[in-house]
């Protein structure tokens, strides 16, 4: 089998170093690889991380599953600026009717594909092959701004700068999409993206979401790190005459929405909150200096004895002169402007400190800390070990608590299924919070290592007056039972939902019925002594 891959021709260049290869299946298992290509990808973890994520994201599965015979290869090409300031060629060969994939790697240096290899390009140039190779009712358009904060040595290396964002974001969106899809530099620090879908239920804040957390803010270029802010306009129509200026007339509107924002952001489509926005941001950036984050806790009973189980910790800010500002406003800010690095170790040092201080008033109780993790906290390579290292310095058992992360934003990357191996590996428990919003499945549900799942309120309300509704969540909760999920009831606000939710199958019961959220000391199970696990 693998003598049918050593003629595939490559794009090579001549004075390039080049790797061997390693075949895949469909399934992303490797077949083969030889020691050079061993070696490079264990001594470079982003280049790793890249081909993980192309094989994860489905580029294999959607176009050589035998969904359709391709009559020749699949040739997608990636270009890597590794974490070790190298640029690699990544060349795909998929091969349908083999069931194999073909990967091979290229190390060139970076001169070789510098400023003007990716000659920007005229936006009206693209006339033509935009009306003739799209269809435009199901393209997402995006146009992404790249701002450069001030350094020292930025005139010397700020083309570098913007060639290596270029190189990041077009592996990134090509990684999460596939090589049908458009990306070309318009000017110095502007990048347009096209992507093409055939689903319809699509949600265009996908790429934009995913370029800026995967850009983290900061680049590395030649030993220096630098600052950076991403603005992101996005554009879509389902009218088939739009033209090419009025598409980018689209973008460039939403874009100049963002671009004032202090910090990374996108749009698609008009808002008019843009100065609110900001000064919630430049508050909320203070907020833990100034002392106007608090932690109220909500309890979470055993079903079967309605004893204690748990306390979950909810961050709420109480701003200085506009009072209690809701999660749901300040949560999605922080993780979109990169604050909820701050914030989340905030809410976990603060949540640790009271669940020692609530041991040591009730030593014989067995309760369980429940504290929140966003997904872009476990984007930070470090961010297990990190909290590894923190909690071992503390008198708990790890057991003792559990991380609850959002399933319905819950991204499959290698990066963050390593991250939640290590925390449950350690000891820690892991909930999936909000099944049941957007997009939820029973096939992400059962390979994300998870010891509950805890299933969004808006499954149980309605269930006392609709008999078809209760059907359909005691179906849910008994496959997650069959898949070794214990499983949390939320929104129970009185006892008809609490016994609907017993008769569904609930193990856990959380809700305004036994407390709202609320200072620790003020809850009324604080005094039970003996919990439920």
């Amino acid at each position: 089998m693998l003598s049918r891959f050593h003629d595939v021709p490559l794009d090579r260049d001549l004075d390039s170093r080049t790797y061997s290869y390693a075949l895949y299946n469909f399934g992303g298992e490797l077949l083969y690889s030889d020691m050079e290509y061993d070696s490079v990808l264990k001594s470079d973890s982003k280049l790793n991380r890249a081909i993980d994520r192309f094989l994860e994201y489905g580029n294999i599965y959607a176009h050589g599953a035998g969904v359709r015979k391709l009559r020749t290869d699949r040739r997608i090409q990636l270009v890597v600026r590794s974490a070790l300031d190298r640029v690699y060629k990544i060349n795909f060969e998929i091969n349908s009717k083999s069931k194999v994939v073909f990967v091979h790697i290229e190390s060139t240096t970076q001169a070789s594909i510098n400023f003007e290899k990716h000659r920007l390009q005229k936006f009206r140039s693209l006339r033509n092959s935009l009306l003739r190779s799209l269809k435009l009712h199901s393209t997402y358009f995006y146009l992404v701004n790249i701002e450069i904060y001030n350094h020292p040595f930025l005139h010397q290396f700020e083309n570098q700068i913007y060639e290596a964002v270029f190189l990041d974001l077009h592996a990134e969106f090509l990684t999460i999409t596939n090589s049908q899809n458009l990306g070309f530099r318009v000017s110095a620090n502007q990048i347009f993206f096209s992507y093409q879908i055939n689903k319809p239920d699509v949600d265009i804040n996908w790429i934009p979401s995913s370029l800026i957390s995967y850009m983290k803010n900061t680049i590395q270029v030649e030993g220096n790190e630098f600052h950076l802010k991403l603005s992101i306009g996005g554009y879509h129509t389902t009218e088939l005459d739009t033209t090419p200026l009025q598409i980018l007339r689209g973008l460039r509107n939403n874009l100049n929405q963002v671009i004032e924002y202090p910090f990374s952001r996108y749009a698609t489509e008009s808002q008019n909150d843009s100065s609110q926005m900001i000064a919630t941001y430049l508050s909320l950036r203070n907020s833990v200096h100034k002392k106007e984050l608090l932690l109220h806790y909500q309890p979470i009973l055993s079903a079967e004895t309605r004893t204690l189980h748990s306390l979950e910790a909810l961050s709420r800010w109480n701003q200085s002169e506009k009072g209690m500002i809701s999660p749901d406003i300040f949560i999605p800010l922080a993780e979109e402007s990169g604050l909820i690095s701050s914030i989340g170790s905030w809410v976990i040092h603060n949540a640790f400190r009271d669940f020692m201080e609530l041991k040591r008033r009730c030593p014989n109780s067995d309760f369980i800390c429940s504290i929140n993790i966003s997904p872009f906290q476990l984007k930070n390579p470090e961010f297990a070990d990190n909290l590894i290292f923190y909690f071992s310095n503390l008198t708990l058992s790890p057991s003792s608590v559990i991380l609850e992360i959002t399933e319905s934003r819950y991204e499959e990357t290698p990066l963050i299924i390593e991250q939640m191996s290590i925390l449950r590996k350690f000891g820690f428990q892991i909930a999936i919070d909000d099944f049941g919003v957007g997009n939820s499945n029973f096939s992400r549900i059962e390979k994300i290592e998870s010891d509950y799942v805890k299933l969004d309120k808006s499954l149980i309300l309605g269930t006392d007056s609709n008999p078809s509704k209760r059907s359909v969540l005691r179906a849910i909760s008994q496959v997650l039972l069959s898949l070794g999920k214990k499983t949390v009831f939320e929104g129970i606000e009185n006892s008809t939902l609490e016994k609907i939710a017993i008769d569904c199958g609930a193990n856990y019961l959380q809700g305004f019925l036994y407390g709202k959220p609320s200072n620790l000391y003020d809850l009324p199970f604080l005094t039970l002594t003996g919990a439920s696990k």
